[in-house]
């Protein structure tokens, strides 16, 4: 065993023994440790402080062998904390980390560490400045900061096969305007995602592939967002198995960007009762269970509607007239249609395919248009309701 020992301010160490301790070091500015290959165990009995302001106060990376890191008394570390590429050796054991109770960080990034299992250590933390980002760690089975209320930047977490939960209980601010807020994706097994106390987000959400690998007896993905009533940015959920209701959104009423469910293949219901405007696009594509889309506060939709191969959809319930303006959008399009009633009113129909959605939204004075062309769209719109499948023209002033 090797005993590290310094008195300076700054701890960088690359080492080639099983284990390194710092028996007597109350205060660093920059404490990192990479770049070992037999390394087992960090212990810093008395560290208090990890004092850099900027950049990593903490960094443990690429010690292959590492089971052990113990801070026990470290209560400050203005700057980030960096765990990562540790343990990547087979033959390593556990990694278990041991933390004083640290409430604040500049960033926190725990990344490609093959044999953490929990995260218990960081569960003090109530503020970060920057961003959370959780990734790579393969036995981890939950992600959890009970008292975690404001994030700088965005939270992360991506590539967790194993996790099953994920809570932000006591979330209540994320700062991030650009990109996203929040992003959930590859993570196959999970079923809740909880984040009760959130009432805006700056930028958008993604979920991705999330929920998708379920096992038999598994419980279904549920999403608690009860409190979120804006997003500034796009809501994007994207091959999501494991949902079956979308329920989790009950006060939403703004989007900031596109508005996109797609390859949702078990969802049975999509209640978004207060949703009234989307700046972007509206697309659905293979949500093959539900049977109905109901979105009765929507009034302003500043792209297209697009509606593709939801297999089962027999009705759209939408704020619709089509001499109104409560809807102002650039155009509906659906394929794949069952030409029920509520299509027939739409005149939606499977021969009215387009590849694209429209260019951005243009506008007509009523008194501009002809007598014979603003007759002409009359006619084809009553026609399409004895023969549905006869795609008919729009009115400048209408979604059709």
């Amino acid at each position: 065993m090797t005993s590290i020992n310094r008195h300076d301010w700054t701890v960088r160490a690359r080492v080639e023994a099983e284990a390194a301790a710092v028996p007597r070091v109350r205060v660093l500015m920059q404490g990192r440790v990479d770049n070992g290959s037999v390394l087992k165990t960090i212990a810093l009995p008395v560290l208090a402080n990890a004092g850099q302001i900027s950049g990593v106060s903490l960094g443990i990376d690429q010690l292959s062998a590492l089971e052990s890191l113990s801070a026990p008394m470290l209560a400050s570390t203005p700057g980030g904390i960096a765990i990562r590429n540790n343990g990547t050796d087979p033959s390593a054991g556990p990694l278990k980390i041991v933390l004083g109770p640290i409430t604040s960080a500049s960033s926190l990034e725990i990344a490609n560490n093959p044999h953490l299992q929990n995260i218990e250590a960081f569960s003090g933390l109530a503020s970060v400045t920057w961003n959370i980002a959780i990734y790579g760690n393969e036995p981890l089975v939950a992600v959890n900061f009970p008292h975690l209320t404001s994030v700088g930047g965005s939270v992360s977490v991506k590539d967790q096969p194993d996790v099953a939960k994920i809570a932000l209980p006591e979330l209540t601010l994320v700062r991030q305007s650009v990109g996203k807020s929040l992003e959930f994706a590859t993570m196959w097994r999970v079923t809740s995602i909880s984040v009760p106390k959130l009432t805006s987000t700056p930028a958008g959400i993604i979920f991705y592939q999330v929920g998708s690998t379920q096992l038999p007896g598994d419980d279904p993905l549920v999403f608690d967002f009860r409190s979120l009533g804006s997003i500034g940015g796009p809501l994007d959920l994207n091959d999501l198995l494991g949902l079956v209701t979308l329920d989790g959104f009950p006060r939403l009423a703004n989007i900031g960007g596109y508005f996109s469910l797609t390859s949702l293949f078990n969802l049975q219901s999509l209640p978004f009762p207060a949703l009234a405007t989307v700046t972007g696009n509206v697309v659905m594509v293979h949500v093959d269970a539900a049977t109905e889309i109901t979105l009765p506060a929507l009034s302003r939709v500043s792209g297209g509607l697009l509606f593709d191969n939801n297999l089962a959809v027999t009705a759209i319930g939408l704020p619709f007239s089509r001499r109104s303006d409560k809807i102002r959008t650039t155009r509906y399009v659906a394929r794949s249609c069952p030409c029920s009633a509520p299509f027939r009113r739409l005149a939606w129909c499977r021969r009215r395919r387009r590849s694209s959605l429209p260019a951005p939204e243009r506008t007509y004075p009523r008194r501009q248009l002809r007598r014979s062309t603003l007759h002409r769209s009359r006619r084809s719109v009553d026609r399409s309701f004895s023969r549905p499948c006869r795609a008919s023209r729009r009115l400048p002033d209408s979604p059709l």
